[in-house]
């Protein structure tokens, strides 16, 4: 989410069958994970719990595909040929693990943050996103792990509601879209690996194959001396396996509120 009203920013402000043991792991949702299936600025943060995945003791050693063609989105995974790292053909794509992957949030904010002026006239509230991947098998990277963030809501300005640009749409206050902005014709959404910015981006070891992935936000909009202004926004992050339909692994939701008078 970037800054509303007048004063947007010109860059980011801050997007089977079952095996004989009958599960390895469950999200927190409570949705097991079977061996066998294919399938900082801190602000009011939760970190990890008893609700988290327990982690399997398995070897994570990976093969990683290069990337071919152009910039476009990353396309849907392919299977690994080969059992010899010297021997394998690696199309383009993701390394998909055969056994599915983990993924869950290591920092997450939870309830209702709090929305407060800062030195620019700004009204907002910051929060970090930070999450890690783990492959199921020695036969992939957890490089299928991804993180969408929506959003649904309000800003006002001086009592009226003033409109906040999503890509391709207006934010709506009752329905959940990708939060997402166009800033000079580049698309800036969080969580993706064929998209980095300063603020959403993945490493542990790059950003194709990295297991840890760092977001960070300051939703907000901005005003002059004597505007009213508020923000009302609820948001919804995800972890999925973009290798599994996007399947979800991990989920939160939380909420920006706040008013204020600029001095």
């Amino acid at each position: 989410m970037h800054t509303s009203a007048q004063k947007q920013k010109a860059a980011p402000y801050s997007a089977v069958p079952l095996p004989d043991k009958e599960l390895v792991a469950h999200n927190r949702n409570g949705n097991p994970f079977h061996e066998k299936n294919k399938t900082l600025f801190s602000y009011g943060l939760k970190t990890n719990g008893p609700d988290r995945p327990t982690m399997p003791d398995i070897n994570t050693t990976s093969f990683f595909r290069t990337k071919e063609g152009t910039g476009k989105s990353v396309p849907a995974c392919q299977s690994i040929v080969s059992e010899t790292a010297s021997e394998a053909t690696i199309p383009a794509g993701p390394a998909c693990s055969e056994h599915g992957i983990l993924g869950w949030f290591t920092s997450i904010p939870g309830g209702t943050l709090t929305a407060s002026l800062d030195s620019s006239n700004t009204l907002g509230a910051a929060f970090s996103m930070e999450a890690d991947f783990i492959s199921l098998g020695q036969d992939g990277s957890p490089a299928g792990g991804e993180y969408r963030q929506y959003v649904r809501g309000s800003f006002t300005l001086n009592g009226r509601p003033d409109p906040h640009r999503l890509c391709g749409q207006n934010l709506s206050q009752t329905t959940f879209h990708e939060d997402c902005t166009n800033i000079g014709g580049t698309i800036y959404k969080y969580g993706y690996r064929s998209i980095r910015f300063d603020t959403s981006y993945f490493d542990n070891p790059d950003q194709e194959n990295g297991s840890s992935f760092h977001g960070w936000d300051r939703p907000g909009i901005s005003g002059s001396s004597g505007e009213t202004l508020m923000i009302n926004l609820d948001f919804r992050g995800e972890l999925v396996d973009i290798c599994n339909n996007e399947q979800v692994l991990d989920s939160a939701e939380w909420s920006v509120f706040g008013s204020a008078t600029v001095a």
